[in-house]
């Protein structure tokens, strides 16, 4: 496979987990003007996902470099031209920046829980039968990250976060890449 910054680091969530979140913070009280930032569980490299995926298929896939300046619509054919340079910039700030866990900032109260309406939820029924609910959510964060550490020439990398977002809501981890992987195999078959 062909692409820039093949060390770029990035912490891919499974679907599966964004909609478990998803589902959660739609049923459950506590989530009200909450921002859930979600990852997945580790950093993996553009070719470590490649690899990855080649894996599954039992076959040997590479990530083929492609230089930034050489970079155009047939490997972005999505991104608007007037985006390219913004999104290459962001891709090459993740090159060997490690991972980082969000750090610990001041924290507000918990919002107020809201009385549940009183119609029937059948996922709310399937929840309950299938062990309750999750344990009770983290306080909510206030204020910002510092900055992206600087290195020589003035240049801020932004090494990939990573979250215990989906642990802390639905009390199960969040899937590694290597399931997403497996999960979506038939996608990539001929």
């Amino acid at each position: 496979m062909r692409g820039v910054f093949a060390d770029g680091l990035s912490a891919p969530i499974h679907e599966d987990d964004t909609a478990a979140v998803a589902e959660r913070a739609l049923h459950d009280d506590g989530h009200e003007g909450a921002a859930h930032r979600l990852t997945g569980p580790e950093a993996v490299a553009n070719a470590g996902q490649v690899a990855a995926i080649g894996r599954t298929l039992g076959r040997d896939l590479r990530f083929v470099e492609v230089p930034p300046r050489e970079a155009g619509p047939e490997l972005f054919p999505h991104v608007p031209p007037g985006m390219l340079q913004a999104l290459l910039k962001s891709q090459a700030d993740t090159v060997g920046a490690p991972p980082r866990s969000p750090p610990p900032c001041a924290t507000s109260p918990a919002p107020r829980p809201v009385p549940s309406p009183s119609w029937p939820r059948p996922a709310l029924r399937r929840g309950a039968a299938a062990g309750g609910r999750p344990r009770a959510l983290p306080p909510r964060t206030a204020g910002h990250a510092p900055g992206p550490p600087e290195v020589p020439g003035g240049h801020r990398r932004r090494p990939p976060e990573i979250t215990t977002t989906v642990r802390d809501v639905t009390g199960t981890a969040a899937r590694p890449f290597t399931v997403w992987a497996a999960d979506h195999a038939d996608d990539y078959k001929n």
